[in-house]
């Protein structure tokens, strides 16, 4: 059984960047995003650093999530 691949919303706080995957905390939670060569990214400058806070959509399959999107708000 393969769990199917659906639309995920995450929004937080950047607290780590490791290559290609960031970790986001906001709601009390913790979560991996992984960037691909086809995220788009839109919002302040990019790119991304921690302590940006950012909305990231993408697919959830599994445990993995892929950001397709992240919008940066950086103060």
């Amino acid at each position: 059984y393969r769990e199917k691949s659906s639309t995920t919303l995450v929004s937080g706080v950047v607290t780590v960047i490791d290559g290609n995957t960031l970790t986001v905390a906001g709601s009390g939670t913790t979560k991996q995003v992984k960037t691909t060569d086809t995220t788009e990214y839109y919002g302040a400058a990019q790119p991304v650093k921690v302590n940006d806070s950012v909305r990231i959509i993408g697919t959830t399959e599994g445990e993995a999530f892929t950001a397709t999107r992240v919008m940066i708000s950086r103060q």
